[in-house]
């Protein structure tokens, strides 16, 4: 199964110290990225959380963000309390004692220097901690919840991509021999035009060997076999339950691609070419979807 690079999830739960938050979401991006915003006390533990990340996510840009809401009286235990008078005395002298004043609490603890964190117990910091790692993991199940989903949808529309591919190949091989057919026909016309009542014969070796030229050009049968060689390894993958197969699925249809460049450039008529286009277009949708895949 395959899973979409996009997605989010959340969780939270508490513990002695106080509660925790975790939301964690992903965008498109080709390898690996892990970009977590964590309280300050907590910062020396980001290589830490960045090995659960990758538990769960093999591809793709990760964005964590981590709120720790501390207990009353964790908070007591921390307050510098000389230093959140000082704020309150500094914004009375600016507006004046006789103005009453109303203030955010959490606003208050979030300024510099009135929680003393660095003197956070070590054991209160690993209590934190692994209340954050654990609802991190939490999280992340949900994120792989929805990345699965989306990637479950994102699988029924690549095969379907697949086997329009699959169709219009058939399609186009078994227009092959009729586009030789009518070339040798024109080419007949053309030669009754220029000779007049002078019949020059197809079985002519210097009319076999135009001819044999011409059908040696238009020999697309590679350029047809190696594009559903390279889907039926993109189906296959898609089955498969290998993590991390977008780079591969890129890789295939980057070549997919390329075959029907070649494709393209080879066939003798503007009806055959307006086949390979279509084939051109159902890859290029398949490239800018596999962009989505972890």
């Amino acid at each position: 199964m395959i899973r979409s690079m996009t997605g989010y999830g959340w969780a939270q739960g508490d513990c002695e110290s106080g509660s925790v938050r975790v939301e964690v979401h992903t965008v498109n991006y080709k390898d690996f990225k892990f970009s977590p915003r964590l309280p300050d006390f907590l910062r020396y533990k980001e290589g830490e959380l960045e090995k659960i990340a990758r538990t769960f996510v093999t591809r793709g840009h990760l964005y964590m963000n981590a709120d720790a809401e501390l207990s009353t009286d964790m908070i007591g235990k921390l307050l510098n309390r000389e230093k959140l008078l000082s704020y309150i005395d500094s914004v009375r002298d600016a507006v004046g004692h006789e103005i009453p004043l109303t203030a955010d609490i959490s606003g208050l603890i979030d300024l510099p220097g009135v929680m003393d964190l660095d003197s956070l117990p070590e054991e209160m910091r690993d209590d934190m901690y692994e209340s954050v790692s654990g609802v991190l993991k939490a999280a992340l199940k949900s994120l792989d919840t929805m990345r699965k989903t989306e990637g479950a949808s994102l699988e029924k529309h690549l095969l379907k991509l697949c086997k329009s591919v699959e169709s219009k190949i058939k399609h186009l091989a078994a227009l092959l021999p009729e586009a030789v057919r009518t070339y040798q026909g024109r080419l007949q016309e053309k030669i009754d035009e220029l000779t007049g009542d002078v019949h020059v014969s197809l079985d002519s070796s210097a009319m076999s060997r135009e001819i044999a030229i011409m059908a040696e050009r238009a020999d697309v049968a590679e350029e047809l076999e190696r594009i559903e060689n390279h889907v039926d390894q993109f189906t296959e993958a898609l089955g498969g339950t290998e993590r991390g197969t977008g780079k591969k699925l890129e890789f295939l249809t980057q070549e997919m691609h390329r075959e029907a460049n070649t494709l393209g450039s080879k066939l003798p008529s503007a009806k055959l070419v307006h086949h390979a286009l279509d084939i051109k277009s159902d890859i290029y949708q398949l490239r800018e979807q596999v962009m989505n895949v972890e």
